[in-house]
């Protein structure tokens, strides 16, 4: 299992024991993973995304995975690209960065990023 330490609101201590399997391996459980979700419902991919503008300076900064590649430099925009899950928080991350990003590659998932902010565009209509 999986806790979030931001969401325990109380924690007690019992007799229960836990054995710890010698061959789980974290770093390997959550390599491809974006954050603590590891969701086997989605492949692990190659993310290909277009950061515009002086956005390409935070992506540098503050990676948002540690496969972070900036693939190509261009005056006005970079390319970066990561190999993970493209889970529903990979897909929040994206969208929190406005109309700075655009997802690139592979095409379904360019199309549900689309879908989400055909949506949201909705809702101001």
């Amino acid at each position: 299992m999986i806790y979030s330490l931001d969401r325990i609101l109380e924690m007690e201590q019992t007799d229960l024991s836990f054995e710890y399997p010698q061959t789980f391996n974290p770093e390997v459980y959550f390599d491809n993973s974006f954050g603590v979700i590891v969701d086997e419902e989605y492949d692990v991919e190659k993310i290909r995304i277009k950061i515009y503008g002086n956005q390409c300076k935070y992506f540098r900064s503050l990676p948002l995975h540690h496969s972070q590649k900036e693939s190509e430099t261009h005056n006005d925009y970079s390319i970066f690209d990561y190999i993970l899950r493209p889970t529903y928080d990979f897909c929040q991350a994206i969208l929190s960065h406005g109309d700075f990003v655009e997802v690139l590659e592979p095409q379904w998932f360019r199309t549900q990023i689309g879908t989400m902010i055909q949506r949201m565009h909705q809702l101001y209509q």
